[in-house]
């Protein structure tokens, strides 16, 4: 999974290999807190995560899917 831009502003977009798409995405606080879920569609790619409201600093993405879950460091940042 990719993660891209990364630092990114308000939006970021999620990358997986065909056939691979996560059941289910957070974005989660540095303490763990969720934050923001997503669901993507079973036949895509990529999906666009919005960041909007979210202070700047680091967050993590974490996927879940077939081969468990996966955890992602995120920087928002303001231009």
């Amino acid at each position: 999974m990719a993660l891209q831009p990364n630092p990114a502003n308000d939006k970021v977009t999620l990358r997986w290999p065909a056939g691979m798409a996560p059941e289910h995405i957070d974005v989660l606080g540095m303490d763990g807190r969720l934050l923001r879920s997503f669901s993507p569609g079973l036949n895509s790619e990529q999906i666009q995560l919005n960041l909007a409201g979210l202070s700047t600093g680091s967050y993590l993405v974490r996927t879940m899917g077939k081969s468990g879950p996966t955890l992602t460091r995120l920087i928002k940042r303001v231009d």
